[in-house]
Protein backbone atom coordinates (compact mmCIF):
# COMPACT_ATOMS: atom_id res chain seq x y z
CA UNK A 1 0.00 0.00 0.00
CA UNK A 2 1.62 3.26 -0.76
CA UNK A 3 2.05 5.90 1.93
CA UNK A 4 -0.07 9.16 1.53
CA UNK A 5 1.23 12.47 1.34
CA UNK A 6 2.45 14.20 4.64
CA UNK A 7 0.38 17.80 5.15
CA UNK A 8 2.04 19.86 8.46
CA UNK A 9 0.01 22.64 9.77
CA UNK A 10 1.41 24.92 12.41
CA UNK A 11 -1.07 26.78 14.67
CA UNK A 12 1.35 29.46 16.16
CA UNK A 13 1.78 29.57 19.92
CA UNK A 14 -0.20 26.48 20.22
CA UNK A 15 0.31 24.31 22.88
CA UNK A 16 0.12 20.22 23.61
CA UNK A 17 -3.54 20.70 24.91
CA UNK A 18 -4.13 22.96 22.24
CA UNK A 19 -6.28 19.94 20.16
CA UNK A 20 -8.35 18.89 22.77
CA UNK A 21 -9.78 22.58 23.57
CA UNK A 22 -12.25 22.59 20.92
CA UNK A 23 -15.21 23.80 23.19
CA UNK A 24 -13.40 27.23 23.75
CA UNK A 25 -10.45 27.74 21.18
CA UNK A 26 -11.85 27.56 17.49
CA UNK A 27 -8.30 26.78 16.03
CA UNK A 28 -8.21 23.24 17.82
CA UNK A 29 -12.18 23.02 16.25
CA UNK A 30 -10.53 23.44 12.97
CA UNK A 31 -7.39 21.47 13.95
CA UNK A 32 -9.14 18.64 14.69
CA UNK A 33 -11.98 18.91 11.54
CA UNK A 34 -8.82 18.94 9.71
CA UNK A 35 -7.00 15.99 11.07
CA UNK A 36 -10.25 13.52 11.18
CA UNK A 37 -10.63 14.24 7.61
CA UNK A 38 -7.30 13.26 6.76
CA UNK A 39 -7.71 10.04 8.68
CA UNK A 40 -10.71 9.69 6.73
CA UNK A 41 -8.79 9.74 3.27
CA UNK A 42 -5.85 7.81 4.83
CA UNK A 43 -8.08 4.88 5.86
CA UNK A 44 -10.82 5.14 2.88
CA UNK A 45 -11.35 0.93 1.91
CA UNK A 46 -8.87 -0.30 4.72
CA UNK A 47 -9.95 -3.35 6.87
CA UNK A 48 -11.19 -3.61 10.41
Amino acid sequence: MPMPAVEHRNYRGATHEFFGMAAVVQAARAAQTFVSLAQRQAFVGAPL
